[in-house]
C-alpha cells in the first residue's frame, strides 16, 4: 500500500464524534510534535535554529566542487521570502518580512560574505548564519543608492577573491537592478546563469537533510490530522496527492450522506508545503 493510500485509510476511520486513531497517541509522540523547547523558543523570535557546522561545511564543499565542475570563480546566491531555499540552505538565514532580500557571495577558497538589506536585522542575521562576515547592502527602492550598491558588490567580490573570470548568478530570480549593479562593476567578470548549478546542489541530500524533510512532512501530517479532526463533516479543498473522489468519499463517511454538501463559502481551504 502506498503512503498516500495509508493516510487515506487512516483518515477514513475518522469517526463522527471527532476522534480518530491519533487520539490514542500521546501528544509528544504525534507527528509534528518534537520536544525541543529551546528550538521552539528560538523560532518564536523569528530566528532560524542552528544547522550543525559539519553539515554547513559539507554544503559549502559540495558547492565549491560544482564551481570547479562549471569553471566558475564564484557564485552570487540571491535570497528573498518568495525564493528562500538557496540562501537558507547555504547561510541559514531567513528574512524578517516579505520585501527583504539577501545575497551570499561564495568563491572557491575564501570565506563567504552574507549581505542583507535591513541594517536593523544584523544581530539576528549574525545569530543565525555560521558566516562571520555579514554586511548591509543598500535598499534599492531608492534610486539614489544605486552607485553605493555597485560599490558594495564590487568590494564584496574583491573580498572573496573574485576579480576576474566567470561568476554565476540566479538570472530568473534576482531583480534586474541587482544584475545591473553587478554588470557595472569595474572588475573583469563574466556573469552567467547558475540556476542549474544551485539546483544540482540541492539534489545532493545528506542524512541531516533527509531527517529535516521527514520532520517537515511530519508537521504537515499533524496539520492534516488536526484539520480532519476539527472539520471532518466538511469537504476539504486542498492540494495533495489524493484524488477528489477520495475526498468526497471521506466527507460522505464523516457526515450525513443525505445532506447536501457545504456551500463553497463555508469550505475549509488550506495549502501545505515542505521545504528542504
Amino acid at each position: 500500500m502506498t503512503p498516500a493510500a495509508q493516510r487515506l485509510r487512516m483518515a477514513e476511520r475518522h469517526s463522527d464524534d471527532g476522534k480518530d486513531e491519533m487520539s490514542a497517541v500521546p501528544v509528544g509522540e504525534r507527528p509534528g510534535f518534537v520536544e525541543e523547547p529551546a528550538v521552539e523558543a528560538t523560532k518564536a523570535r523569528g530566528v532560524a535554529p542552528p544547522v550543525p557546522s559539519s553539515e554547513m561545511d559539507r554544503r559549502l564543499a559540495r558547492l565549491r566542487a560544482l564551481l570547479d565542475e562549471d569553471d566558475l570563480a564564484g557564485v552570487v546566491v540571491f535570497g528573498a521570502p518568495q525564493e528562500p531555499s538557496w540562501i537558507r540552505y547555504l547561510a541559514n538565514y531567513i528574512h524578517p518580512f516579505v520585501i527583504a532580500q539577501s545575497f551570499l557571495f561564495v568563491a572557491r577558497d575564501r570565506d563567504p560574505i552574507l549581505f542583507i538589506d535591513r541594517e536593523w536585522f544584523l544581530p539576528q542575521a549574525r545569530e543565525m548564519s555560521p558566516h562571520t562576515d555579514v554586511r548591509v547592502v543598500p535598499y534599492v527602492e531608492f534610486a539614489w543608492q544605486f552607485p553605493r550598491l555597485v560599490e558594495v558588490f564590487t568590494d564584496g567580490l574583491r573580498d572573496v577573491g573574485v576579480d576576474e573570470g566567470r561568476v554565476g548568478v540566479c538570472e530568473l530570480d534576482m531583480p534586474a537592478v541587482y544584475s545591473r549593479a553587478l554588470q557595472e562593476s569595474p572588475l573583469s567578470l563574466e556573469f552567467v546563469d547558475a540556476t542549474d548549478l544551485l539546483s544540482r546542489l540541492l539534489q545532493d541530500k545528506s542524512t541531516y537533510d533527509d531527517e529535516m524533510i521527514r520532520r517537515t512532512a511530519s508537521i504537515a501530517d499533524a496539520v492534516m490530522w488536526e484539520a480532519l479532526r476539527t472539520c471532518g463533516r466538511a469537504y476539504l479543498s486542498m492540494r495533495s496527492d489524493w484524488p477528489q473522489s477520495a475526498w468526497r468519499r471521506l466527507a460522505a463517511r464523516n457526515g450525513d450522506r443525505e445532506r447536501r454538501p457545504a456551500r463553497t463559502s463555508s469550505l475549509l481551504r488550506f495549502r501545505r508545503s515542505a521545504a528542504t
